[in-house]
Protein backbone atom coordinates (compact mmCIF):
# COMPACT_ATOMS: atom_id res chain seq x y z
CA UNK A 1 0.00 0.00 0.00
CA UNK A 2 1.07 3.16 -1.07
CA UNK A 3 1.35 6.95 1.07
CA UNK A 4 1.46 9.61 -1.50
CA UNK A 5 2.15 13.21 -1.02
CA UNK A 6 1.65 15.33 -4.45
CA UNK A 7 3.93 18.63 -4.72
CA UNK A 8 4.22 21.16 -7.34
CA UNK A 9 7.33 21.71 -8.93
CA UNK A 10 8.62 25.40 -9.67
CA UNK A 11 7.40 25.44 -13.08
CA UNK A 12 3.95 23.99 -12.23
CA UNK A 13 3.73 26.88 -9.17
CA UNK A 14 4.80 29.43 -12.27
CA UNK A 15 1.81 27.80 -14.62
CA UNK A 16 -0.38 27.88 -11.48
CA UNK A 17 0.08 31.68 -10.85
CA UNK A 18 0.61 32.65 -14.71
CA UNK A 19 -2.87 31.39 -14.86
CA UNK A 20 -4.34 32.97 -12.33
CA UNK A 21 -3.27 35.88 -13.17
CA UNK A 22 -4.40 35.50 -16.81
CA UNK A 23 -7.92 34.43 -15.64
CA UNK A 24 -8.54 37.55 -13.44
CA UNK A 25 -6.87 39.36 -15.90
CA UNK A 26 -9.42 37.97 -18.80
CA UNK A 27 -12.64 38.27 -16.63
CA UNK A 28 -11.97 41.87 -15.48
CA UNK A 29 -11.12 43.39 -18.80
CA UNK A 30 -13.38 41.03 -20.72
CA UNK A 31 -11.06 39.17 -22.98
CA UNK A 32 -12.66 35.76 -23.34
CA UNK A 33 -9.32 34.48 -25.39
CA UNK A 34 -7.05 35.30 -22.16
CA UNK A 35 -9.60 33.76 -19.79
CA UNK A 36 -9.22 30.44 -21.91
CA UNK A 37 -5.68 30.77 -22.13
CA UNK A 38 -5.68 31.07 -18.23
CA UNK A 39 -8.02 28.25 -17.47
CA UNK A 40 -5.60 26.21 -19.42
CA UNK A 41 -2.35 27.23 -17.53
CA UNK A 42 -4.51 26.39 -14.54
CA UNK A 43 -6.09 22.88 -15.25
CA UNK A 44 -2.63 21.83 -16.81
CA UNK A 45 -1.05 21.35 -13.18
CA UNK A 46 -4.13 19.81 -11.78
CA UNK A 47 -4.39 17.05 -14.40
CA UNK A 48 -0.46 16.16 -14.17
CA UNK A 49 -1.06 15.73 -10.41
CA UNK A 50 -3.84 13.16 -11.43
CA UNK A 51 -1.84 11.77 -14.18
CA UNK A 52 1.08 10.81 -12.06
CA UNK A 53 -1.41 9.88 -8.73
CA UNK A 54 -3.12 6.74 -11.53
CA UNK A 55 0.66 5.81 -12.64
CA UNK A 56 2.19 4.77 -9.34
CA UNK A 57 0.12 2.55 -7.88
CA UNK A 58 0.44 -1.19 -8.17
CA UNK A 59 4.23 -1.23 -7.40
CA UNK A 60 4.48 -4.71 -5.62
CA UNK A 61 8.12 -4.41 -3.22
CA UNK A 62 10.08 -7.04 -1.82
CA UNK A 63 12.97 -7.40 0.23
CA UNK A 64 15.66 -9.83 1.11
CA UNK A 65 18.86 -9.50 3.14
CA UNK A 66 22.14 -11.84 3.55
CA UNK A 67 22.13 -12.71 6.21
CA UNK A 68 18.99 -12.40 7.40
CA UNK A 69 20.23 -12.13 11.06
CA UNK A 70 23.42 -10.25 11.29
CA UNK A 71 26.34 -9.00 14.35
CA UNK A 72 26.99 -5.10 15.19
CA UNK A 73 30.18 -4.16 12.82
CA UNK A 74 29.45 -7.06 10.29
CA UNK A 75 28.33 -5.86 6.29
CA UNK A 76 24.44 -7.00 5.05
CA UNK A 77 23.73 -7.31 1.93
CA UNK A 78 20.21 -6.04 0.99
CA UNK A 79 18.60 -6.63 -2.32
CA UNK A 80 14.78 -4.37 -2.96
CA UNK A 81 13.11 -5.68 -5.91
CA UNK A 82 10.25 -3.64 -7.43
CA UNK A 83 8.13 -4.95 -9.77
CA UNK A 84 4.89 -3.36 -11.85
CA UNK A 85 1.81 -5.41 -11.10
CA UNK A 86 -0.60 -3.21 -13.27
CA UNK A 87 -1.25 -3.44 -16.93
CA UNK A 88 0.21 -0.90 -18.15
CA UNK A 89 3.97 0.73 -17.93
CA UNK A 90 5.40 2.95 -15.06
CA UNK A 91 6.84 6.14 -15.86
CA UNK A 92 10.38 6.70 -14.94
CA UNK A 93 10.88 6.17 -10.89
CA UNK A 94 13.70 7.03 -9.01
CA UNK A 95 13.59 4.71 -6.01
CA UNK A 96 15.26 5.51 -2.24
CA UNK A 97 15.25 2.87 0.49
CA UNK A 98 14.48 4.59 4.00
CA UNK A 99 16.93 3.03 6.29
CA UNK A 100 17.91 4.64 9.54
CA UNK A 101 21.29 6.70 8.61
CA UNK A 102 22.97 5.23 11.46
CA UNK A 103 23.21 2.00 9.99
CA UNK A 104 23.95 3.15 6.35
CA UNK A 105 23.61 5.91 3.76
CA UNK A 106 19.91 5.83 2.01
CA UNK A 107 20.84 4.64 -1.20
CA UNK A 108 18.86 6.01 -4.31
CA UNK A 109 18.76 4.88 -8.02
CA UNK A 110 16.84 5.36 -11.50
CA UNK A 111 14.66 2.49 -11.49
CA UNK A 112 13.48 4.26 -15.27
CA UNK A 113 9.88 3.33 -16.38
CA UNK A 114 8.91 -0.80 -15.84
CA UNK A 115 6.73 -2.15 -18.26
CA UNK A 116 3.69 -4.58 -16.85
CA UNK A 117 5.34 -7.67 -14.57
CA UNK A 118 8.95 -6.04 -15.06
CA UNK A 119 10.48 -6.03 -11.83
CA UNK A 120 14.44 -4.21 -10.94
CA UNK A 121 16.24 -4.48 -8.26
CA UNK A 122 18.47 -2.15 -5.73
CA UNK A 123 20.94 -3.29 -3.95
CA UNK A 124 22.93 -1.69 -1.23
CA UNK A 125 24.94 -2.80 1.86
CA UNK A 126 25.17 -2.05 5.28
CA UNK A 127 26.67 -2.11 8.45
CA UNK A 128 24.97 -1.61 11.80
CA UNK A 129 27.16 -0.33 14.14
CA UNK A 130 23.93 -0.51 16.70
CA UNK A 131 22.75 -3.74 18.04
CA UNK A 132 18.64 -4.47 18.07
CA UNK A 133 16.24 -4.75 15.44
CA UNK A 134 16.81 -2.34 12.86
CA UNK A 135 14.33 -1.79 10.27
CA UNK A 136 15.39 -1.04 6.42
CA UNK A 137 12.34 0.62 4.22
CA UNK A 138 10.16 1.16 3.02
CA UNK A 139 10.90 2.14 -0.15
CA UNK A 140 10.16 6.01 -1.34
CA UNK A 141 9.35 6.39 -4.88
CA UNK A 142 9.55 9.71 -7.03
CA UNK A 143 7.90 10.19 -9.62
CA UNK A 144 7.47 13.46 -12.10
CA UNK A 145 4.59 14.31 -14.90
CA UNK A 146 6.14 13.92 -18.53
CA UNK A 147 6.06 18.20 -18.14
CA UNK A 148 7.73 18.60 -15.06
CA UNK A 149 5.02 20.18 -13.41
CA UNK A 150 4.49 18.10 -10.46
CA UNK A 151 6.33 15.74 -8.28
CA UNK A 152 4.85 12.85 -5.78
CA UNK A 153 6.55 10.82 -3.38
CA UNK A 154 5.28 7.63 -2.84
CA UNK A 155 6.21 5.08 0.12
CA UNK A 156 6.02 1.84 -1.28
CA UNK A 157 5.70 -1.43 0.43
CA UNK A 158 6.49 -2.06 4.45
CA UNK A 159 9.78 -2.02 6.37
CA UNK A 160 11.77 -5.41 6.81
CA UNK A 161 13.64 -6.32 10.36
CA UNK A 162 16.96 -6.98 10.32
CA UNK A 163 18.02 -8.43 13.98
CA UNK A 164 21.91 -7.35 14.77
CA UNK A 165 22.87 -9.63 17.54
CA UNK A 166 25.84 -8.15 19.87
CA UNK A 167 28.60 -8.27 19.51
CA UNK A 168 30.36 -11.94 19.76
CA UNK A 169 34.59 -12.24 20.95
CA UNK A 170 36.27 -15.66 21.24
CA UNK A 171 37.09 -16.28 24.91
CA UNK A 172 39.72 -18.97 26.17
CA UNK A 173 39.83 -20.92 29.26
CA UNK A 174 36.90 -22.75 30.91
CA UNK A 175 34.87 -22.26 34.43
CA UNK A 176 37.39 -24.26 36.95
CA UNK A 177 35.85 -25.43 40.66
CA UNK A 178 39.58 -24.19 41.80
CA UNK A 179 39.53 -21.84 44.51
CA UNK A 180 35.81 -22.09 44.99
CA UNK A 181 35.27 -23.42 48.25
CA UNK A 182 34.02 -20.07 49.63
CA UNK A 183 31.80 -21.31 52.94
CA UNK A 184 30.13 -24.45 51.08
CA UNK A 185 33.07 -26.55 50.41
CA UNK A 186 34.85 -27.57 47.41
CA UNK A 187 33.43 -30.91 46.63
CA UNK A 188 30.26 -29.81 45.70
CA UNK A 189 31.41 -27.38 43.24
CA UNK A 190 34.13 -30.32 41.86
CA UNK A 191 30.61 -32.51 41.31
CA UNK A 192 28.81 -29.04 39.70
CA UNK A 193 31.78 -28.93 37.15
CA UNK A 194 31.13 -32.23 35.64
CA UNK A 195 28.48 -34.05 33.84
CA UNK A 196 25.60 -35.32 36.71
CA UNK A 197 24.61 -38.90 36.50
CA UNK A 198 21.21 -39.40 36.84
CA UNK A 199 20.45 -42.38 38.78
CA UNK A 200 17.22 -44.50 39.54
CA UNK A 201 16.50 -47.90 41.32
CA UNK A 202 14.90 -51.03 39.24
CA UNK A 203 14.14 -55.01 39.18
CA UNK A 204 16.75 -57.06 39.55
CA UNK A 205 17.27 -59.17 36.32
CA UNK A 206 19.26 -61.85 35.40
CA UNK A 207 22.69 -60.98 34.75
CA UNK A 208 22.92 -57.87 36.14
CA UNK A 209 25.90 -57.08 38.37
CA UNK A 210 25.21 -57.91 42.63
CA UNK A 211 27.60 -54.97 42.96
CA UNK A 212 24.57 -52.79 41.96
CA UNK A 213 21.88 -54.16 44.30
CA UNK A 214 20.11 -51.45 45.93
CA UNK A 215 19.98 -52.86 49.81
CA UNK A 216 17.72 -49.77 51.31
CA UNK A 217 15.04 -50.15 48.29
CA UNK A 218 15.50 -54.04 48.71
CA UNK A 219 14.60 -53.93 52.30
CA UNK A 220 11.36 -51.56 51.75
CA UNK A 221 9.92 -53.64 48.31
CA UNK A 222 11.44 -57.00 49.53
CA UNK A 223 12.14 -58.05 45.61
CA UNK A 224 16.04 -57.63 45.02
CA UNK A 225 16.22 -54.03 43.51
CA UNK A 226 19.56 -52.79 41.65
CA UNK A 227 20.35 -49.40 40.58
CA UNK A 228 19.90 -48.05 37.11
CA UNK A 229 22.48 -45.36 36.06
CA UNK A 230 21.51 -43.30 32.58
CA UNK A 231 24.10 -41.77 30.91
CA UNK A 232 25.46 -38.40 31.99
CA UNK A 233 23.19 -35.41 31.35
CA UNK A 234 24.54 -32.09 29.92
CA UNK A 235 26.79 -29.73 32.50
CA UNK A 236 24.39 -26.53 33.02
CA UNK A 237 25.66 -22.93 33.00
CA UNK A 238 23.73 -19.92 33.83
CA UNK A 239 24.15 -16.73 32.63
CA UNK A 240 22.25 -13.61 34.44
CA UNK A 241 22.39 -10.28 32.87
CA UNK A 242 21.76 -6.99 35.17
CA UNK A 243 19.92 -4.24 32.93
CA UNK A 244 19.54 -1.49 35.27
CA UNK A 245 19.50 1.97 34.25
CA UNK A 246 20.82 3.27 37.13
CA UNK A 247 23.79 0.84 37.57
CA UNK A 248 24.72 1.58 33.62
CA UNK A 249 23.93 5.30 33.48
CA UNK A 250 21.96 5.16 30.73
CA UNK A 251 18.97 6.40 29.11
CA UNK A 252 19.02 5.49 25.76
CA UNK A 253 21.89 3.57 25.15
CA UNK A 254 24.93 3.39 27.22
CA UNK A 255 28.59 2.14 26.20
CA UNK A 256 28.66 0.15 29.81
CA UNK A 257 25.58 -1.56 28.82
CA UNK A 258 26.64 -2.51 25.48
CA UNK A 259 30.05 -3.74 26.91
CA UNK A 260 27.89 -5.70 29.50
CA UNK A 261 25.40 -7.05 26.68
CA UNK A 262 28.61 -8.28 24.52
CA UNK A 263 30.00 -9.66 28.16
CA UNK A 264 26.71 -11.63 28.34
CA UNK A 265 26.38 -12.93 24.67
CA UNK A 266 30.35 -14.35 24.75
CA UNK A 267 30.38 -15.76 27.61
CA UNK A 268 27.12 -17.62 26.64
CA UNK A 269 28.62 -18.85 23.29
CA UNK A 270 31.52 -19.69 25.11
CA UNK A 271 30.02 -22.62 27.96
CA UNK A 272 28.17 -23.04 25.33
CA UNK A 273 30.68 -24.39 22.99
CA UNK A 274 32.28 -26.14 25.79
CA UNK A 275 29.35 -28.45 26.34
CA UNK A 276 26.89 -26.53 28.51
CA UNK A 277 23.58 -26.56 28.32
CA UNK A 278 22.76 -22.75 28.49
CA UNK A 279 20.18 -20.73 30.27
CA UNK A 280 19.91 -17.01 30.15
CA UNK A 281 18.05 -14.72 32.65
CA UNK A 282 17.08 -11.09 32.10
CA UNK A 283 13.96 -9.13 32.74
CA UNK A 284 12.48 -10.29 29.39
CA UNK A 285 12.95 -14.56 30.10
CA UNK A 286 12.01 -14.14 33.49
CA UNK A 287 8.81 -12.10 32.90
CA UNK A 288 7.77 -15.14 30.04
CA UNK A 289 8.73 -17.67 31.76
CA UNK A 290 11.66 -18.44 29.31
CA UNK A 291 14.29 -18.63 31.70
CA UNK A 292 13.98 -21.70 33.05
CA UNK A 293 14.16 -23.95 30.06
CA UNK A 294 17.86 -24.47 28.17
CA UNK A 295 18.07 -22.00 25.18
CA UNK A 296 19.87 -22.32 21.97
CA UNK A 297 22.61 -19.93 21.71
CA UNK A 298 20.88 -18.62 18.49
CA UNK A 299 17.60 -18.08 20.84
CA UNK A 300 19.70 -16.63 23.64
CA UNK A 301 21.60 -13.78 21.44
CA UNK A 302 18.06 -13.09 19.75
CA UNK A 303 16.83 -12.22 23.40
CA UNK A 304 20.21 -10.31 24.01
CA UNK A 305 19.79 -8.42 20.87
CA UNK A 306 16.73 -6.97 22.16
CA UNK A 307 18.29 -6.35 25.89
CA UNK A 308 17.24 -2.38 27.07
CA UNK A 309 17.84 -0.81 30.24
CA UNK A 310 15.29 -1.38 32.70
CA UNK A 311 13.69 -0.28 36.18
CA UNK A 312 15.93 -1.13 38.59
CA UNK A 313 12.93 -2.84 40.38
CA UNK A 314 12.77 -5.38 37.79
CA UNK A 315 15.63 -6.92 38.82
CA UNK A 316 14.77 -8.55 42.12
CA UNK A 317 12.32 -10.90 39.92
CA UNK A 318 15.31 -11.73 38.00
CA UNK A 319 17.27 -13.01 41.50
CA UNK A 320 13.76 -14.93 42.34
CA UNK A 321 14.32 -16.55 39.64
CA UNK A 322 17.80 -17.09 39.31
CA UNK A 323 17.55 -18.67 42.93
CA UNK A 324 15.52 -21.39 42.02
CA UNK A 325 17.35 -22.07 39.33
CA UNK A 326 20.95 -22.07 40.30
CA UNK A 327 19.64 -24.11 43.82
CA UNK A 328 21.05 -27.76 41.84
CA UNK A 329 24.32 -26.52 41.34
CA UNK A 330 26.38 -25.57 38.09
CA UNK A 331 28.10 -22.66 37.30
CA UNK A 332 26.27 -19.08 37.23
CA UNK A 333 27.84 -16.29 35.05
CA UNK A 334 26.79 -12.86 36.33
CA UNK A 335 27.51 -9.50 34.21
CA UNK A 336 26.50 -7.07 36.73
CA UNK A 337 26.79 -3.14 37.71
CA UNK A 338 28.85 -1.91 40.52
CA UNK A 339 25.57 0.02 41.97
CA UNK A 340 23.48 -0.89 45.30
CA UNK A 341 25.35 -2.91 48.00
CA UNK A 342 22.34 -4.08 49.22
CA UNK A 343 21.47 -5.58 46.04
CA UNK A 344 24.79 -6.98 44.69
CA UNK A 345 24.22 -9.03 48.33
CA UNK A 346 21.45 -10.91 47.60
CA UNK A 347 23.17 -11.48 44.53
CA UNK A 348 26.31 -12.59 46.27
CA UNK A 349 23.90 -15.33 48.10
CA UNK A 350 22.91 -17.32 44.39
CA UNK A 351 26.12 -19.24 45.26
CA UNK A 352 24.76 -22.12 47.09
CA UNK A 353 26.45 -25.77 47.21
CA UNK A 354 27.50 -27.18 43.95
CA UNK A 355 27.74 -23.43 42.37
CA UNK A 356 30.42 -22.40 40.57
CA UNK A 357 29.87 -18.19 40.47
CA UNK A 358 31.79 -16.35 38.42
CA UNK A 359 31.06 -12.67 38.14
CA UNK A 360 32.10 -9.98 35.70
CA UNK A 361 31.57 -6.58 37.40
CA UNK A 362 31.15 -2.80 35.45
CA UNK A 363 32.11 -0.23 36.73
CA UNK A 364 30.52 2.48 35.24
CA UNK A 365 31.87 5.10 37.93
CA UNK A 366 35.74 4.26 37.59
CA UNK A 367 38.43 6.27 35.92
CA UNK A 368 40.47 4.65 33.18
CA UNK A 369 42.94 4.26 35.46
CA UNK A 370 41.27 3.88 39.02
CA UNK A 371 38.67 2.12 40.25
CA UNK A 372 35.38 3.71 42.34
CA UNK A 373 35.06 3.01 46.05
CA UNK A 374 31.71 1.40 45.62
CA UNK A 375 33.13 -1.19 42.53
CA UNK A 376 35.76 -1.97 45.31
CA UNK A 377 33.28 -2.62 47.84
CA UNK A 378 30.94 -4.81 45.30
CA UNK A 379 34.30 -6.59 44.90
CA UNK A 380 35.06 -7.48 48.25
CA UNK A 381 30.98 -8.31 48.91
CA UNK A 382 31.12 -11.14 45.89
CA UNK A 383 34.38 -12.53 47.07
CA UNK A 384 33.67 -13.02 50.29
CA UNK A 385 30.73 -15.33 49.06
CA UNK A 386 32.89 -17.31 47.13
CA UNK A 387 32.58 -15.72 43.83
CA UNK A 388 35.34 -15.15 41.39
CA UNK A 389 35.31 -11.68 40.22
CA UNK A 390 36.81 -9.33 37.32
CA UNK A 391 36.43 -5.72 37.32
CA UNK A 392 36.05 -3.61 34.23
CA UNK A 393 35.90 0.25 33.64
CA UNK A 394 36.24 2.29 31.24
CA UNK A 395 37.40 3.13 28.57
CA UNK A 396 35.28 0.04 27.87
CA UNK A 397 36.60 -1.27 24.92
CA UNK A 398 34.67 -4.64 23.47
CA UNK A 399 36.89 -6.28 21.61
CA UNK A 400 39.99 -6.02 23.58
CA UNK A 401 37.65 -5.68 27.06
CA UNK A 402 35.31 -8.66 27.34
CA UNK A 403 37.99 -11.07 26.83
CA UNK A 404 41.08 -9.43 28.99
CA UNK A 405 38.03 -9.60 31.55
CA UNK A 406 37.34 -13.37 31.18
CA UNK A 407 40.78 -13.96 30.70
CA UNK A 408 41.29 -12.28 34.13
CA UNK A 409 38.92 -14.10 35.78
CA UNK A 410 39.88 -17.77 34.72
CA UNK A 411 43.15 -16.57 35.62
CA UNK A 412 42.45 -15.55 39.46
CA UNK A 413 40.13 -18.83 39.97
CA UNK A 414 43.60 -20.91 38.77
CA UNK A 415 45.98 -19.25 41.14
CA UNK A 416 43.62 -19.51 43.84
CA UNK A 417 43.41 -23.14 43.24
CA UNK A 418 46.98 -23.84 43.13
Amino acid sequence: MSRRRDLLTTRGFAFLAAGLTLLAAGLLLGFPDLTRVGFLLIALPVLAMLLVQRRVTGLEVSRSTSPARTSVDEPVAVTVTVRNARSRSTPALLAEDLIDVRIGERPRTLLGALAPGQGRTLAYAVRPPLRGRQHLGPLAVEVRDPFGLTIQHARVGGPSELIVLPRVLPLSGAPSAAGMGGVDGDVPALLAAHAEIDQSVREYRDGDDLRRIHWPATARTGDFMVRHEDRPVRRRATIVLDTRASGFRGEVTSESFEWAVSAAASVLRHLANLGYAVRLITPETAGEGAAAVEMSPDAALDVLAAATLTPAATFAHVLDVAQSLTASGGVLAAVLATHDLDLLRDVARLRGPGTIALALLVDAGAGAHTASPVGEQSEAVLRGAGWGVARAAGPFDQVTGVPASWAALTRSLNRVGR
